[in-house]
């Protein structure tokens, strides 16, 4: 599926276990694209793909050539991608980006990205969308 901008979530799903006559837990891993409310004329799309466990290889291999922008829940699975060292994800979340921003308040103090979530949080938009493009401290 091409896109610039993916959402991506896991949910839990009964499963037949082979031989016992019971159910397990498996995950359909969803991954949407829908940028139209947004003004793009790509359609919407949906890629579903089954896993018998959460392991963080899944969307890892899922997304191993996805470059762009990732909205997802807090899964550490998903954290994986944007910390990866080759072409991480951009994060779709204000509340992710900001958590960033309050870890490396000393890199970031004064750019024109700790202003604007200043401007934000004194505005009370703290549930805005937003792109995290951080810079990473040097260690």
């Amino acid at each position: 599926m091409s896109a610039n901008k993916l959402h991506a979530d896991d949910t839990p799903i009964p499963v037949l276990a082979p031989g016992t006559g019971k159910t397990k837990t498996g995950r359909l891993w969803t991954y949407v694209r829908d940028d139209q409310p947004a003004g793009s004329t790509d359609p919407p799309a949906v890629l579903f793909r089954y896993s018998p466990d959460r392991k963080a290889e899944r969307p890892r291999t899922h997304l191993k050539n996805f470059r762009g922008i990732l909205q997802a829940d807090g899964y550490a699975g998903f954290q994986e991608l944007y910390d990866r060292p080759q072409e991480p994800l951009l994060e779709a979340d204000l509340l992710g980006a900001l958590s960033r921003v309050l870890s490396y308040p000393e890199c970031l103090q004064g750019t024109a990205l700790f202003l604007l979530f200043e401007a934000l949080l004194r505005t009370d938009k703290t549930s805005a969308s937003s792109t995290t493009l951080l810079p990473r401290c040097s260690e």
